[in-house]
């Protein structure tokens, strides 16, 4: 009998086990994320960012950004009906299929959809019965068509509700809030509503294999007990977890199947409080930007996975340079950590997969809201906004190869951009000198450009002189990288050939401290052309033993600044001055502070301007006023500087 009894019991182990294998649904297990085989899965998905809720720095805008500001201000622009449009083919054109092929063939496994609650239910003051739920067709079906596109290129889709009924957080842009309105916590309605959108969704997908699973809420980043806004310091929690809890009953009611992940409080990563697990599918997120890719970054989530046994993902990780990327990798996955990186796409920015082109009466839309700048007329405010939302479709997006890379060095293929021939490696003209007081900057800067140049596929080719700088020459290259080279002396064809190369957009351009050695020197009159283009500048003095200066940065929005800190050090530098700040007739990116110096110098000029590019000229174009001596390539807010000024000058 006993015998009998162990046969049938292993008879029902087999036979649970097998259905696991044959639905194929990924599941928590031993502290790991795993497949219907059992064996570990390392999620490595990306983000759709924008496509269901916009946040501005996306477009480029640097303040109002939640998605209800643009609305009414692109509403103000062009009128409601427009706006609606404008909207219509932004969900339409931002997120395809040709998007999904092109992430599967870059050896990507996973989508993170975050979802706006608008798309799928109404706000809880349009509900005509109040405490009941109007379901929307849009976001349903924009998310079918999606999970379509991920089976058919077997990825897993993660459904993420990134902006919850009311907003989960005080950092506003991320989750459409509206401190006019209750939010998701000042609102039993709110939670309500969301918990019934969770379980109407897990109903709807109950029996996909190609969900991989739930992220209940998006970064909540809100006090419950008077301290950090964003909830960074609350030491208990209970509102979210309750929420959780609440949320995983709804749907377990209709699907027992899939994952369910979960985020703390400041940004996903306050997990104080935790009361324990819940349910033994649970997976625990985090978020990760900027800080440094060390274990020790991580010890309180792989802590928090050793207590409690179970997976943890990196949920969201990005907006910094590929080395960042690359040595963040590195680290989750030696961890046995998955990850989904942030965003598939933005304008004008080299960090994500595809660069969405900013068209020129976009601009001038950004220049009023931005600036201050003239209000464009009707016409041209809709031909901008209607050529952006032409422009986010990925076969007009440039494609990022340099990102893939450094997220999956062996991807399952190198794609092109979608609808395009393969790209190949672009070519830099760097001008360096060869005697003189930086000749050990360039030979540190040699080989860091070699190894910059490997992993973002660019060849560099060295003159120390402009003798045989034409138009000709001049067009063999995508950039020009003026590596501590004096704006003087040049050959009278060279000026002509490289003044038309900036003026008719020809190529890039990035200028390190001595091309702001602008005067009379060695017998040599001032170039007032480029004086012009530096911002009608003349050099006056320096500081010839040097100081220790405070960086700030000024537009942090800028592709150029991605992934500095707000401010940073430079430890040694001489600091030019000039006879008039530039910033009139340029764009400052960054200024010195000048009471930071250390040791202090009489040598100061008030507003003083170190980066600034110049938007009056086709040529993207910056200068970097640091660049005096090696010690600069152990600067890791220098590295990142220069490389992200080298790829967004070049275009890629």
């Amino acid at each position: 009998m006993k015998t009998r009894y162990c046969l049938v019991l292993l008879l029902l182990l087999t036979l649970g086990y097998s259905q696991a294998e044959q639905t194929g649904f990924l599941h928590a297990s031993n502290a790991r994320i795993v497949d219907g085989q059992a064996g570990e899965l390392i999620l490595r998905g990306m983000g759709l960012g924008g496509w269901m809720l916009q946040e501005g720095y996306m477009l480029g805008i640097r303040s109002n950004g939640t998605q209800h500001a643009i609305k009414t201000r692109i509403a103000d622009l062009i009128g409601k009906a427009d706006c609606d449009k404008f909207y219509q083919l932004w969900l339409q054109n931002h997120t395809t299929r040709a998007d999904v092929d092109v992430l599967a063939k870059s050896g990507f496994n996973s989508v993170r959809l975050p979802m706006h609650y608008n798309l799928f239910t109404l706000p809880i003051q349009d509900e005509p019965v109040q405490g009941e739920n109007t379901w929307l067709t849009t976001g349903f079906e924009l998310t079918d068509n999606l999970l379509a596109w991920c089976k058919a290129n077997h990825m897993y889709l993660i459904l993420d509700l990134h902006a919850a009924p009311g907003g989960q957080g005080k950092d506003a842009n991320i989750s459409d809030y509206d401190p006019a309105k209750p939010s998701l916590w000042e609102s039993e309605a709110n939670r309500q509503k969301t918990i019934a959108l969770w379980r109407k969704l897990a109903e709807r997908y109950a029996n996909e294999q190609w969900i991989g699973g739930y992220d209940l809420l998006n970064e909540p980043n809100w006090t419950f007990e008077g301290k950090d806004k964003n909830g960074k310091e609350d030491s208990l929690n209970q509102p979210i977890w309750n929420l959780y809890k609440a949320i995983t009953k709804a749907i377990r009611e209709v699907d027992k199947n899939h994952l369910i992940i979960v985020e703390g409080n400041g940004w996903g990563n306050n997990y104080n409080g935790f009361p324990g697990v819940w349910d033994q599918n649970l997976v625990f997120s985090f978020h990760k930007y900027w800080s440094p890719n060390t274990r020790e970054q991580i010890a309180g989530f792989l802590a928090l996975r050793a207590e409690y046994h179970q997976p943890l993902w990196l949920g969201e990780s990005g907006e910094n340079d590929n080395q960042w990327f690359r040595e963040c990798v590195s680290l989750v996955e030696t961890n046995h950590i998955g990850w989904a990186w942030w965003p598939h796409k933005k304008v004008e920015s080299t960090s994500c997969t595809l660069t969405i082109k900013r068209p020129d009466d976009f601009r001038k839309v950004l220049d009023y809201w931005n600036k201050g700048g003239e209000r464009p007329t009707r016409d041209t405010a809709a031909r901008g906004l209607f050529q952006l939302a032409e422009s986010c479709k990925a076969s007009n997006c440039r494609f990022n190869s340099n990102v893939v890379h450094a997220l999956i060095p062996s991807g399952s293929s190198t794609p092109s951009r979608p609808g395009s021939a393969s790209l190949s490696k672009f070519k830099v003209l760097a001008l360096a000198e060869t005697s003189g007081h930086h000749v050990a900057f360039t030979a540190a800067a040699k080989p860091w450009l070699t190894k910059c140049g490997e992993e973002e596929g660019f060849d560099v080719d060295y003159f120390s002189d402009t003798t045989t700088l034409t138009e000709a020459s001049l067009a063999r290259y995508q950039l020009v990288l003026q590596l501590d080279f004096v704006p003087y002396g040049w050959k009278p064809e060279a000026m002509a050939a490289f003044k038309t190369y900036i003026q008719q957009g020809r190529g890039g351009w990035v200028g390190l401290h001595h091309a702001t050695l602008l005067g009379n020197f060695d017998g040599y009159a001032i170039w007032p052309w480029f004086s012009e283009f530096m911002g009608q500048v003349k050099f006056k003095n320096y500081i010839p033993d040097f100081t220790s200066g405070t960086v700030h940065v000024e537009d942090a929005s800028h592709p150029c600044m991605k992934g500095l800190p707000e401010s940073f050090l430079i430890s040694k530098e001489e600091w030019y001055t000039y006879d008039q700040s530039p910033r009139a007739y340029v764009h400052v990116l960054a200024t010195v502070d000048e009471s930071s110096y250390s040791p202090d110098s009489n040598i100061k000029m008030g507003d003083h301007p170190v980066i600034w590019t110049n938007p009056h000229v086709p040529a993207r174009n910056i200068y970097i006023f640091m660049g005096h001596g090696p010690w600069l390539f152990e600067n890791q807010a220098f590295t990142t500087l220069f490389r992200n000024a080298i790829l967004w000058a070049a275009a890629k």
